[in-house]
């Protein structure tokens, strides 16, 4: 959703530019990471899917962690 400046706040000050710049970068590098964690979450989910439902059986169910 963009952000509306409140009305009739005015322009922002020329000392404060500088710090206004470094939170907009920040956010934007916040946006690029959780962007990177969440499609590694999603990829794990992924893999998940492809493991069989656990069933009664007799025969043990392994999970490859490793590979």
């Amino acid at each position: 959703m963009p952000w509306d400046p409140p009305a009739g706040a005015g322009p922002l000050p020329v000392e404060l530019a500088g710090r206004a710049r470094r939170i907009l970068d920040a956010q934007l590098e916040s946006m690029t990471m959780l962007g990177k964690v969440r499609n590694g979450a999603l990829a794990h989910l992924d893999a998940l899917s492809t493991v069989p439902e656990a069933r009664n059986s007799a025969r043990p169910l392994f999970l490859d962690v490793q590979g």
